[in-house]
C-alpha cells in the first residue's frame, strides 16, 4: 500500500465470517475499485474525518457525510443511509436524499465517491 492512499486500507476490510453478512458496499472508483466494505450490525460512518469508520479522500466529501446504520423495517433488517448535512450532498440512484432505505444494487454517490450497494435477498 502507497502512503500516498490512506484511505484504501479503509476501504479494505476482511468480511468476518463469525457474524451473518447480509450486506456490503462495493468501491466504485480507484484507487480502491472492487473493494468489499461489509456493513456491520452497528453501522458505518463515511467522510474525510479520521474518526469515521470509512475515511474517504475526496476533497468534496465533508468531515462527516453519511452513515449507514441497520433499522428495522417490519421485523427484518434493513440499511439506511442518511445525509449527515454534508456540503456536496448524499445521492441515491442520481437523486439527492437526507435519509433512504437501501436496495440491492442502488448506486450510492458521496461527494464524487461511488459505491454499489449489495444485499443478499430476503430469507437468505
Amino acid at each position: 500500500m502507497s502512503d500516498t492512499s490512506p484511505e484504501v486500507s479503509a476501504l479494505t476490510l476482511v468480511l468476518d465470517e463469525s457474524e451473518p453478512l447480509f450486506a456490503w458496499l462495493v468501491s466504485l472508483d480507484p484507487p480502491s475499485l472492487g473493494a468489499l466494505i461489509a456493513l456491520p450490525w452497528e453501522g458505518l460512518t463515511f467522510g474525510t474525518a479520521p474518526s469515521n469508520d470509512i475515511i474517504l479522500g475526496d476533497s468534496t466529501v465533508s468531515p462527516i457525510h453519511a452513515h449507514i446504520h441497520i433499522i428495522d423495517d417490519n421485523g427484518r433488517p434493513c440499511c439506511q443511509l442518511q445525509d449527515m448535512a454534508s456540503s456536496y450532498g448524499s445521492f441515491v440512484n442520481g437523486v439527492r436524499i437526507v435519509r433512504h432505505n437501501l436496495a440491492d444494487n442502488d448506486l450510492i454517490k458521496l461527494g464524487q465517491t461511488r459505491f454499489c450497494f449489495k444485499q443478499l435477498p430476503s430469507g437468505s
